[in-house]
């Protein structure tokens, strides 16, 4: 019982020094030398107090609540599957940026962790799909897409939708390719791609909430596509 308070006021320290590396905060107590004239104080950095720096008040009318550290998000990620190294780099480092109001890097960075676990769906339906020809024309249609994102998606999800075998035999979980993640992947790609050029307006509440759908919609989904692919390739003859 005892671990529950001092995490809780480990937590508060934590975010305390954070305001204060981040100038939101400065540690530091003014000390009036003469009461009648209010401007003629002594400061002292020991005292234990804190105050709000004038870039603090810029910062507070400008907050975006953040519901999750780093570790936290991960976590929700590992309900599904454990994340890879790409993937909690990617997260980190954006809700890092988030926290610290760069919305436009954290959108890039969220992006950049969507196509990745695009590529990697990708590659597993590849390797799923039993007809060596079919492959091949999936193969072709991905390599004509090249390096364009959108048509990648749009060859994948297509091919889960319109074959048997790459996704549970469901009208449940055909509807969550079809609709949430489809409107998903491409609502992250289309905030990273507005982030990446600097006359694209960016808010972090907006940021804030697609990394919840990611979280939520996209990397869930996609995981669970994946481990019904090894599922179905493990009862394929070696």
């Amino acid at each position: 019982m005892l671990y529950i308070p001092l995490r809780v006021k480990t937590i508060i320290l934590e975010e305390v020094f954070e305001l204060i590396r981040m100038g939101v905060l400065i540690p530091i107590k003014f000390t009036p030398t003469n009461p009648g004239m209010n401007f003629d104080f002594q400061h002292d950095f020991l005292q234990g107090a804190i105050i709000l720096t004038e870039y603090g008040v810029h910062f507070i009318s400008q907050d975006v609540n953040i519901p999750y550290f780093a570790d936290d998000y991960i976590n929700t990620l590992r309900k599904t599957a454990e994340p890879d190294e790409e993937i909690k780099g990617y997260v980190s480092e954006g809700l890092t940026c988030l926290r610290n109001h760069l919305g436009r890097a954290a959108a890039i960075l969220l992006r950049l962790a969507a196509e990745h676990t695009l590529a990697q769906l990708i590659e597993s339906t590849k390797n799923t799909i039993s007809s060596e020809q079919e492959r091949r024309a999936f193969s072709d249609r991905i390599r004509k897409a090249n390096i364009v994102i959108e048509q990648r998606a749009e060859v994948t999800f297509q091919k889960l939708e319109s074959s048997n075998g790459l996704i549970p035999d469901k009208d449940y979980f055909r509807n969550m390719v079809s609709k949430r993640l489809r409107a998903a992947f491409h609502s992250i790609r289309d905030l990273g791609g507005t982030a990446a050029h600097l006359s694209g307006v960016i808010q972090l509440g907006e940021v804030r909430d697609h990394y919840t759908l990611f979280a939520s919609s996209v990397y869930p989904i996609t995981m669970q596509i994946i481990q019904y692919h090894d599922e179905v390739r493990s009862h394929l003859p070696s």
